[in-house]
């Protein structure tokens, strides 16, 4: 805002982003087995940050990329594409996709991501936390309600996405 430009997520839209986020990704994690490697891992010493270098740089690495993905499909689709929608629904069908995209292929991508700390997430265990699997497709019925059920549309104020 102090730069002069318009913030691609209302506060209302990030609480729906927060909800969303909390209720499934963060309950799905809790149910994923262990690697299978962890009890041959020496013990974390007790007096180490709990937050370390790695942590710190992985947080830092993600949060960026999700904030210049989100404010980059914004801009994109608010300043650059024109779908043919008045300068109203352009700005409520930026931020859909602004949305979409912190939701969908920021949040739901780490989820993915998080099921392990080190190596490849896709492996012969990708698919066994089937909680995991649930609650993703849930979180995508979600946004598809959010993005084109018309209450929500009023609500958060977003318009249907629409190809370009």
């Amino acid at each position: 805002m102090l730069i002069g430009f318009t913030l691609p997520i209302s506060a209302l839209q990030i609480l729906w982003v927060n909800m969303v986020v909390a209720i499934t990704v963060t309950i799905s994690l809790s149910f994923e087995p262990p690697e299978v490697d962890v009890m041959n891992r020496v013990p974390r010493n007790p007096k180490e940050k709990l937050v370390d270098k790695y942590i710190l740089i992985r947080t830092l690495y993600a949060s960026v990329i999700f904030t210049a993905l989100t404010f980059g499909i914004f801009a994109l689709f608010y300043r650059t594409v024109d779908l043919g929608l008045a300068d109203d629904m352009r700005f409520a069908h930026a931020r859909a996709l602004a949305i979409n995209m912190l939701v969908m292929g920021s949040s739901l991508f780490y989820l993915f991501n998080c099921k392990r700390m080190t190596g490849s997430v896709i492996g012969k265990d990708f698919f066994k936390n089937k909680v995991l699997l649930v609650v993703a497709a849930i979180l995508i019925v979600m946004q598809i309600g959010f993005t084109y059920l018309s209450f929500m549309q009023s609500v958060f104020s977003v318009a249907p996405l629409k190809g370009g």
